[in-house]
């Protein structure tokens, strides 16, 4: 298995665990809600990495698919 696909793997099983922190109001956020693009809190605009909306709404759809593939629930 490649880092790219051991990275996706692991990205994709911890999609929704709550270890990230919104840079407005400190509430702990996902992954998915990153790629999505808002903070569940308190509505501030995030990030999880350098994509553009358009690829992490991509990037969100790949990393279900793979929980899929990998036999996890699609959503939390």
């Amino acid at each position: 298995m490649s880092t790219r696909q051991a990275n996706t793997d692991q990205w994709a099983r911890e999609l929704y665990d709550r270890f990230h922190l919104c840079g407005a109001c400190q509430g702990a956020v996902t992954l998915a809600e990153q790629l999505g693009g808002r903070c569940p809190h308190c509505a501030a605009q995030i990030f999880a990495g350098p994509f553009t909306p358009d690829r992490a709404r991509e990037r969100l759809a790949e990393l279900i698919a793979r929980r899929r593939a990998l036999g996890l629930r699609p959503t939390s």
